[in-house]
């Protein structure tokens, strides 16, 4: 298996994992965005994650620009959109691993700043800040006294080290 492709896979269990999250809350709790939330909540920050990855996988030959976003969509007022947008973009995740390395650009809404970049090195960020993302969303349910399941918003890295100190 390629280093894309495994990187794609990774990819994909994590959004998986959000899956299964959005599936186990109603969908008041999903779209609940006022007060302490300060108008970002779970679905918020699950958008947000989609429009990164749906950045990426355009492949529309427009370089990669993560400040385009949607906002107020479907899938932000809806678990079952969130949930088909999820099955969509994992689809094209297992396309993605299996086409050959391809060079990406990637810009921000600052003038000049097109830089090059590539598809295991955009997945790899995806990773992080998915779990990033993942992490505030925990937050956000153990506040409302909603459990999340062990190792959601947690680091691989960190899974590791907590694995490896419960060994010693």
């Amino acid at each position: 298996m390629s280093t894309l492709a495994q990187i794609c896979q990774a990819n994909s269990e994590l959004l998986h994992q959000g899956k299964r999250l959005i599936q186990s809350l109603d969908e008041e709790t999903f779209t609940r965005n006022e007060g302490l939330f300060h108008n970002s909540g779970v679905s918020k920050h699950m958008r947000h994650i989609l429009d990164f990855f749906s950045n990426v996988l355009a492949q529309d030959g427009e370089p990669v620009n993560y400040d385009r976003r949607f906002r107020n969509t479907e899938d932000e007022n809806n678990r079952d959109a969130a949930i088909a947008r999820i099955e969509v973009i994992d689809q094209r995740l297992t396309q993605a691993g299996q086409t050959a390395h391809l060079p990406l650009q990637v810009t921000e809404n600052i003038p000049n700043t097109l830089t090059q970049s590539s598809m295991e090195r955009e997945m790899l960020f995806l990773l992080s800040h998915t779990v990033h993302h993942y992490a505030i969303i925990a937050l956000l349910l153990e506040v409302q006294g909603i459990q999340v399941p062990k190792g959601f918003g947690v680091a691989p890295s960190t899974l590791v080290y907590h694995g490896q100190q419960a060994v010693s």
